[in-house]
């Protein structure tokens, strides 16, 4: 998702989660409704754009699960990881 703008853009959203919102990378899948908020809240209505790009690549990776949004293409995507 992050990766695709850039090593630089990827660890400082991580930094801001970690010391800003006390989100462990590791945890973003589990915790996606305060990732789009801290996103919100750095780029605005800009960070449409950067949910488009994640959703892009979600549906690329895991083909087949589709969602309205991003919260419910990771919780989707996470209900099938545990079901097989």
């Amino acid at each position: 998702g992050l990766a695709s703008f850039g090593g630089n853009f990827q660890r400082i959203i991580y930094h801001y989660l970690k010391e800003r919102k006390k989100i462990e990378r590791e945890e973003i899948p589990e915790k996606i409704e305060e990732f789009e908020k801290a996103l919100v809240e750095i780029f605005g209505r800009g960070a449409k754009v950067i949910f488009d790009r994640i959703l892009k690549e979600l549906r690329e990776e895991f083909s087949g699960v589709e969602g309205e949004g991003l919260k419910e293409t990771v919780l989707k995507i996470l209900a099938q990881k545990f079901e097989g």
